[in-house]
């Protein structure tokens, strides 16, 4: 009967602290947590509204076409997708902050007569820096802006 008198006295105690922390604390942490929700729904609105804004880019088609005759053909291809996937990575601090990626497709088509080519499709605005640095790494490499593969094969 004491332990049950005990543990009545124990859980009356534990209730009275917990309505006096309620009572201090429940209203500053209530603003607190309103707070932190109201700053992650502005978060997620400007992470949107970016994700909308890299859709309407425009961009551009690269047939890449590497020299048909090269004793390091595994070798000049995986630099080739070495010199895309590091440049796909290069961000500013805003598109870092809010976690937008840059869109890079890389396609690879092949046929009897022209061997294997090459799409790589990026934005307008990293079309140049893409050519050259490409160029720049694997020199025999053949670039040439197309529309669409798809009608020539």
């Amino acid at each position: 009967m004491e332990n049950l008198n005990s543990f009545k006295q124990l859980i009356s105690s534990s209730y009275q602290y917990l309505a006096f922390a309620l009572q201090t604390y429940g209203v500053p942490v209530l603003i607190v947590i309103g707070i932190l929700t109201l700053f992650y729904v502005i978060y997620q609105i400007i992470r949107l509204v970016l994700h909308l804004q890299q859709l309407k880019e425009k961009y551009i088609l690269f047939e890449l076409q590497p020299l048909k005759n090269t004793e390091q053909a595994a070798y000049t291809t995986e630099q080739l997708f070495t010199v895309i996937h590091g440049l796909a990575k290069q961000r500013s601090f805003i598109h870092r902050f809010f976690d937008i990626r840059k869109q890079y497709s890389f396609e690879i088509a092949s046929t009897k007569e022209s061997g294997i080519v090459y799409y790589v499709r990026v934005t307008e605005d990293d079309a140049d820096l893409v050519k050259k640095t490409l160029l720049s790494y694997l020199p025999g490499l053949s670039i040439k802006e197309t529309s669409d593969y798809l009608d020539s094969l």
